[in-house]
């Protein structure tokens, strides 16, 4: 007899209350898993794994990683926090995640590896950094109900909602990801581990 395989659902923080942030727990808990699915898949990686680039001006796994993190906490500083200049930006990823808003390398410059401040960085470093941010941001979305969604913010003369800002930040999540598995299949192709 076979056992019957594990129905696929999404895991609901229960931190979020279901009666008036049903829709914002949606979206966390699509972060949460695409979250655990890239942990599993750079788990066994390396420092020089994470360093290794397809090329100069290239970005490493570490790169992308820390970029994704980053760009959490910048544009939930912006949509909770009122964040509207770049020098607020800056300011509040000092704050959060210890770093510069440049200390991810991004955009990679033509000839370049990956950026000094990440040298070093081994997978629990990354988890531990992408984790933080992520709890910043539950942080901030636990402050919000359904009703907030439609909330705008003003960044550099540009208005988002709260919900558009979710929305992206899943969506650059998801496309960093699967740029994430092309660096690791170009370094297998290239007789790396």
């Amino acid at each position: 007899m076979t056992e019957k395989p594990k129905p696929y659902v999404l895991d609901r923080d229960p931190r979020f209350r279901a009666d008036d942030q049903r829709e914002v727990a949606r979206f966390l808990a699509q972060f949460a898993d695409q979250s655990r699915r890239l942990e599993a898949e750079i788990a066994n990686l390396d420092v020089d794994a994470l360093a290794w680039t397809p090329g100069p001006g290239r970005n490493s796994v570490g790169m992308l990683l820390c970029h994704i993190a980053l760009t959490e906490v910048f544009w939930m500083g912006v949509a909770a926090r009122g964040v509207t200049t770049p020098e607020a930006a800056e300011a509040l990823s000092l704050e959060i995640a210890g770093m510069s808003l440049n200390d991810d390398g991004m955009p990679a410059a033509a000839g370049s590896g990956p950026p000094a401040a990440l040298a070093g960085w081994d997978v629990a470093r990354y988890v531990a950094l992408m984790r933080h941010a992520r709890e910043f941001m539950v942080g901030e979305t636990l402050r919000w109900t359904d009703a907030d969604l439609g909330g705008l913010a003003t960044y550099r003369g540009r208005e988002l909602s709260r919900e558009w800002t979710l929305y992206h930040l899943l969506e650059h999540f998801a496309c960093h990801y699967g740029q994430i598995c092309l660096v690791m299949a170009l370094r297998r192709a290239s007789g790396g581990a």
